[in-house]
Protein backbone atom coordinates (compact mmCIF):
# COMPACT_ATOMS: atom_id res chain seq x y z
CA UNK A 1 0.00 0.00 0.00
CA UNK A 2 1.50 3.33 -1.08
CA UNK A 3 1.27 6.13 1.51
CA UNK A 4 -0.51 9.36 0.60
CA UNK A 5 1.90 12.32 0.65
CA UNK A 6 -0.48 15.05 -0.51
CA UNK A 7 -0.47 17.96 1.97
CA UNK A 8 -3.51 18.78 4.07
CA UNK A 9 -4.79 22.21 3.06
CA UNK A 10 -7.21 24.24 5.16
CA UNK A 11 -8.95 27.30 3.73
CA UNK A 12 -11.15 29.68 5.69
CA UNK A 13 -13.10 32.67 4.45
CA UNK A 14 -15.18 34.80 6.76
CA UNK A 15 -16.85 38.16 7.00
CA UNK A 16 -19.10 39.79 9.51
CA UNK A 17 -20.10 42.70 11.68
CA UNK A 18 -19.43 43.70 15.26
CA UNK A 19 -21.10 46.05 17.75
CA UNK A 20 -19.36 47.18 20.94
CA UNK A 21 -20.73 49.08 23.94
CA UNK A 22 -19.67 49.06 27.60
CA UNK A 23 -22.33 46.49 28.46
CA UNK A 24 -22.39 44.49 25.19
CA UNK A 25 -19.86 43.10 22.71
CA UNK A 26 -21.57 41.42 19.76
CA UNK A 27 -19.98 39.76 16.76
CA UNK A 28 -21.83 37.98 13.96
CA UNK A 29 -20.15 36.41 10.95
CA UNK A 30 -20.62 34.15 7.96
CA UNK A 31 -17.86 31.60 7.26
CA UNK A 32 -16.70 28.90 4.87
CA UNK A 33 -14.06 26.36 5.99
CA UNK A 34 -12.66 23.49 3.95
CA UNK A 35 -9.99 20.88 4.58
CA UNK A 36 -8.53 18.77 1.81
CA UNK A 37 -6.70 15.46 1.90
CA UNK A 38 -8.03 14.09 5.19
CA UNK A 39 -6.35 10.71 5.55
CA UNK A 40 -7.65 7.51 7.14
CA UNK A 41 -7.49 3.77 6.73
CA UNK A 42 -10.53 1.50 6.60
CA UNK A 43 -11.13 -2.22 6.42
CA UNK A 44 -13.63 -3.88 4.12
CA UNK A 45 -14.76 -7.49 4.49
CA UNK A 46 -16.57 -9.54 1.86
CA UNK A 47 -17.88 -13.09 1.80
CA UNK A 48 -16.26 -14.80 -1.21
CA UNK A 49 -17.43 -17.86 -3.10
CA UNK A 50 -16.73 -21.08 -1.21
CA UNK A 51 -17.66 -19.62 2.18
CA UNK A 52 -14.37 -17.81 2.82
CA UNK A 53 -14.28 -14.17 3.72
CA UNK A 54 -11.60 -11.64 2.80
CA UNK A 55 -10.70 -8.43 4.60
CA UNK A 56 -8.69 -5.70 2.89
CA UNK A 57 -7.34 -2.43 4.26
CA UNK A 58 -7.47 0.69 2.10
CA UNK A 59 -6.07 4.18 2.51
CA UNK A 60 -8.78 6.80 2.18
CA UNK A 61 -8.34 10.44 1.22
CA UNK A 62 -11.27 12.85 1.24
CA UNK A 63 -12.18 16.50 1.80
CA UNK A 64 -14.53 18.19 4.27
CA UNK A 65 -16.25 21.56 3.87
CA UNK A 66 -18.73 23.56 5.92
CA UNK A 67 -20.54 26.82 5.49
CA UNK A 68 -22.22 28.55 8.37
CA UNK A 69 -23.02 31.48 10.58
CA UNK A 70 -21.94 32.26 14.14
CA UNK A 71 -22.88 34.92 16.67
CA UNK A 72 -20.79 35.61 19.76
CA UNK A 73 -22.01 37.92 22.53
CA UNK A 74 -20.61 39.09 25.86
CA UNK A 75 -23.05 40.86 28.16
CA UNK A 76 -21.96 42.86 31.22
CA UNK A 77 -25.31 44.07 32.66
CA UNK A 78 -23.90 45.03 36.09
CA UNK A 79 -20.56 45.17 37.91
CA UNK A 80 -18.96 41.78 38.45
CA UNK A 81 -21.34 39.79 36.23
CA UNK A 82 -20.49 38.66 32.71
CA UNK A 83 -22.40 36.37 30.39
CA UNK A 84 -20.81 34.92 27.25
CA UNK A 85 -22.97 33.19 24.64
CA UNK A 86 -22.02 31.61 21.32
CA UNK A 87 -24.33 30.15 18.67
CA UNK A 88 -22.99 28.49 15.54
CA UNK A 89 -25.06 26.95 12.75
CA UNK A 90 -23.16 24.99 10.10
CA UNK A 91 -23.53 22.17 7.60
CA UNK A 92 -20.35 20.03 7.45
CA UNK A 93 -20.24 17.84 4.32
CA UNK A 94 -17.86 15.28 2.84
CA UNK A 95 -16.35 16.18 -0.54
CA UNK A 96 -14.45 13.97 -3.01
CA UNK A 97 -15.22 10.91 -0.90
CA UNK A 98 -15.78 7.86 -3.11
CA UNK A 99 -14.44 4.42 -2.16
CA UNK A 100 -14.09 1.47 -4.49
CA UNK A 101 -12.38 -1.45 -2.70
CA UNK A 102 -11.38 -4.31 -5.03
CA UNK A 103 -11.15 -7.83 -3.63
CA UNK A 104 -8.94 -10.72 -4.80
CA UNK A 105 -11.77 -12.24 -6.85
CA UNK A 106 -11.98 -9.00 -8.86
CA UNK A 107 -15.29 -7.91 -7.35
CA UNK A 108 -15.76 -4.43 -5.95
CA UNK A 109 -18.36 -2.18 -4.41
CA UNK A 110 -18.64 1.59 -4.69
CA UNK A 111 -19.35 3.73 -1.64
CA UNK A 112 -20.15 7.36 -2.43
CA UNK A 113 -20.23 9.78 0.52
CA UNK A 114 -20.03 13.01 -1.51
CA UNK A 115 -22.20 15.79 -0.08
CA UNK A 116 -23.24 13.67 2.90
CA UNK A 117 -23.21 15.11 6.41
CA UNK A 118 -20.07 14.62 8.51
CA UNK A 119 -21.59 12.97 11.56
CA UNK A 120 -18.52 13.62 13.72
CA UNK A 121 -19.12 17.39 13.51
CA UNK A 122 -22.07 19.19 15.09
CA UNK A 123 -24.49 21.19 12.97
CA UNK A 124 -25.44 23.37 15.95
CA UNK A 125 -23.02 24.58 18.63
CA UNK A 126 -24.29 26.46 21.68
CA UNK A 127 -21.99 27.78 24.40
CA UNK A 128 -23.26 29.58 27.50
CA UNK A 129 -20.74 30.87 30.05
CA UNK A 130 -22.01 33.01 32.93
CA UNK A 131 -19.46 34.29 35.43
CA UNK A 132 -19.44 36.51 38.50
CA UNK A 133 -16.45 38.01 40.27
CA UNK A 134 -16.31 39.65 43.69
CA UNK A 135 -13.68 42.32 44.31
Amino acid sequence: MVPVYAPVNIQMFQGGLFYNKDWLQLTSRFFYISQSNCKQRAQFTKQLDGGNSETITESITYDVATMGWTTDAVLNPFKGFSFHGLLTLQNPLYKDFVLNPVFSDGSSETYDFNDRTVTAMSKIIVELDPSYTID
